[in-house]
């Protein structure tokens, strides 16, 4: 098992390698890791909604019977700055699972329009 892993290892950093990618790059993605919760609650057998399986029971281990990475969000401020949850008005929120910022857009012609867009060049 543990050659397996370590060849799967290599072969995402020769990957990573050839698509110009940094081994600092690929240590922050691998950092990220943390997905949110989907918040599936019900369980289904091939045709119908049931009531979730114990294990051994055909159906057992559907997404619905664990809870991981509950979603959890901050609105921020224009400056990156926390708001309190009663907040009306951000600029930005805060996946406080994965740690990405999303850019709240507006439709008022400004910088944060939805018609702008922004390219990234490497």
């Amino acid at each position: 098992m543990a050659k397996r892993s370590g060849i799967i290892v290599l072969s995402v950093l020769i990957i990573l390698c050839l698509c110009g990618m940094s081994l600092r790059q690929a240590q922050g993605i691998a950092a990220a890791g943390a997905l949110p919760d989907t918040g599936q609650t019900k369980c289904h057998n091939d045709t119908a909604e049931i009531t979730c399986p114990a294990p051994g029971e055909d159906f057992c281990g559907q997404d619905a019977q664990y809870v991981t990475n509950l979603r959890s969000y901050t609105r921020l401020d224009a400056g990156g700055n926390d708001l309190s949850d009663s907040a009306t008005d951000w600029a930005m929120m805060r996946d406080n699972v994965t740690g990405l910022i999303w850019e709240v857009k507006t439709d008022d012609g400004s910088v944060h329009d939805k018609d702008k867009t922004c390219t990234w060049d490497a």
